[in-house]
């Protein structure tokens, strides 16, 4: 409840400062002046005009219509929001100087000035036009692969990891982007393919077919996942029943696995938003385990590194972040997840790598933080140059 309080006092203010900002200076009636302010408004609360509708419609065309339209216009208005702030803070200062007598400014006009104002406005709009469309391509072009070595005394033969975080499976992603993610992955003929949690961002019965297609990543070994907090906001229970029953996906559930003959061990545990009755447990999560295995712990949200008991594990696979998406909510990101936003990290001998996410949430954008498929190579330390 308070962040819904604060984010109407955000949004309001927010579209009070944009109306201004664009309309004050143009010369029309009041009815087109409420029609506007009305659209910015509803711009910046379409995230929940999105839920609600999502709730009630069930047509996979609709929704896929409405998902490209509420999160195009959603961040258009942000960006351009934080665009206007920039240019004015810069314009203001600069005629502060002008007026010390700085004579290259002497043509500056005032930010007042409503000509001035139409022109400049003209131009932030086209600016975040260009800046949005470079920002979607980069979001939805299919990720690219990222490559990370890991050398460590336990291991004792190089294995081949996919890790895979942050898909955000929903009724508007197409059977045909998730069949080409399939192919690129199976491409890489892993030993192992890790799934960090966030794979569903809908009902699972909703897209049963899609997740089914995801279930034909191929690995030597197996595919294990943990569940994110988009499973839990869709339903903890559902999304539960579906990977315990699919063949292809070991689910684990504060749980592990030992692969003796690897040295290796793979824990899960439930995601930071779970009810209290399925809480994170580490220690569980190790029960399975043998001492002088290189363990590895699939954690949704690298928050996990500010418990203890992690140190029992070499590495720690998580996302989450998405590698704070659109710039410049990586700094509020990062802050928000103990310092932890994108890359490999080390705390008391413990590693973490945190995905920036194979795919986006809510705003079909990514500004500044690409999207990735990570494979890790986990090699003897012996044969580290």
């Amino acid at each position: 409840m308070p962040f819904l309080i604060a984010y109407i006092i955000i949004a309001i203010s927010c579209s009070v400062i944009s109306y201004r900002t664009l309309f004050s200076c143009l010369k029309i009636n009041k009815t087109k002046r409420y029609l506007a302010f009305f659209a910015l408004l509803i711009s910046w609360f379409s995230p929940f005009i999105y839920y609600f509708m999502t709730n009630h419609i069930d047509n996979e065309i609709a929704i896929m219509i409405i998902d490209y339209i509420i999160y195009l216009l959603f961040p258009f208005v942000i960006i351009l929001f934080f665009v206007h702030f920039i240019r004015d803070l810069f314009w203001f200062l600069l005629w502060g100087i002008k007026k010390i007598g700085v004579s290259v400014l002497y043509k500056l006009p005032h930010p007042s000035d409503e000509n001035a104002l139409k022109k400049v406005n003209q131009y932030s709009i086209i600016f975040t036009s260009l800046l949005i469309m470079f920002a979607f391509i980069s979001a939805n072009k299919m990720a690219d692969i990222k490559n990370i070595e890991i050398y460590d005394k336990n291991i004792n033969q190089e294995l081949k990891l996919v890790s895979l975080a942050d898909i955000h499976i929903n009724r508007s992603v197409s059977d045909n982007y998730i069949e080409k993610l399939v192919a690129k992955v199976n491409n890489e003929k892993a030993d192992f393919i890790l799934y960090s949690g966030d794979v569903l961002d809908d009902k699972a019965n909703k897209v049963t077919k899609k997740l089914d297609k995801l279930s034909q990543t191929k690995s030597t070994y197996g595919n294990y996942v943990v569940l994110g907090n988009h499973e839990t906001y869709s339903g903890f229970s559902s999304s539960t029943s579906y990977f315990s029953k699919n063949d292809n996906f070991n689910l684990l559930l504060n749980s592990g696995k030992l692969f003796e003959k690897l040295n290796l061990y793979i824990g899960g545990i439930t995601d930071y938003s779970s009810s209290i009755l399925s809480r994170p447990d580490i220690k569980k999560s190790l029960k399975s385990s043998k001492n002088d295995t290189y363990k590895i712990l699939l954690s949704h949200q690298p928050k996990v590194m500010g418990d203890n008991t992690v140190n029992a594990y070499d590495l720690v696979l998580s996302g989450h972040t998405h590698g704070g998406q659109i710039f410049p909510f990586q700094y509020p990101t990062q802050k928000g997840n103990l310092g932890y936003l994108a890359g490999l990290y080390e705390k008391d001998n413990t590693k973490i790598y945190v995905s920036r996410g194979v795919r986006y949430w809510g705003p079909k954008i990514r500004l500044l933080a690409p999207s990735e498929i990570t494979v890790i190579s986990l090699k003897p330390a012996l044969t580290k140059k």
